[in-house]
């Protein structure tokens, strides 16, 4: 199953994107499944770190997306 969410193929996913994680090696870059996702959407993204990239990739799909992350600072982020 591990397998399947780190990689998934072509015959479960037809229409997968690829989000690099950049220079941060301890990260591993995301695979994101779109074949469902069409807008209007809701989008709870857990887990920030400060990196909105998946967040702002949602919203650009028409996704209503909101942020959770007890780990960052108070303060009002927006995208």
């Amino acid at each position: 199953f591990r397998d399947i969410l780190l990689n998934p193929n072509e015959t479960l996913c037809r229409k997968v994107q690829i989000e690099s994680n950049g220079a941060d090696v301890n990260e591993p870059d995301t695979h994101i499944c779109l074949d469902n996702i069409q807008a209007p959407c809701t989008v709870l993204s857990f887990g920030i770190a400060y990196d909105f990239s998946f967040d702002r990739m949602m919203l650009e799909k028409g996704c209503k997306v909101w942020s959770f992350d007890p780990s960052m600072k108070p303060g009002n982020y927006t995208n």
